[in-house]
């Protein structure tokens, strides 16, 4: 008779731990999302200075490696996160996210680089940080709101 009385307590204990999981899978998830939205930000805004012509040299290298490595971070943190269900989803979504954001910030540090910076590629990938940033901080408060 008693193991039976504990049934539901164990079930309700089980039940609450899976709440647990979830809700800090979300809130991992709205606080890197949210981390790569700045970086992604950071790295379109200074390639929009740069466009134009409103960076000191070695400035621009400085910010897109800062950047670089926060989404690297961002991408293993996220990479990382057990997630199932439609916060696997969600996770894998910002995961492709912030890897085309470094795939952007990537191809900007090689053409400065190599000195092919031209300020309408600078502004073309100064947008698609933005849009990818825009993104990321939405995905952001859907996790945030639960």
């Amino acid at each position: 008779m008693k193991r039976r009385a504990l049934l539901p307590l164990a079930l309700v204990a089980v039940l609450l731990t899976g709440c647990s999981a979830d809700a800090q899978a979300r809130s991992s998830l709205a606080q890197t999302a949210g981390t790569a939205a700045s970086s992604a930000r950071s790295a379109g805004l200074s390639l929009g200075l740069e466009a134009n012509d409103r960076l000191t040299p070695g400035v621009l290298d400085t910010a897109l490696s800062d950047s670089g490595k926060a989404l690297g971070d961002a991408a293993t943190s996220l990479s990382e996160l057990t997630a199932t269900g439609g916060i696997g989803a969600a996770r894998d979504n910002m995961i492709a996210l912030v890897r085309s954001a470094q795939d952007a910030v990537l191809t900007a540090q090689d053409a400065d680089s190599a000195g092919r910076l031209t300020p309408s590629a600078a502004a073309r990938l100064s947008e698609r940080l933005d849009g990818i940033a825009q993104k990321l901080a939405a995905g952001s408060k859907r996790m945030e709101r639960g």
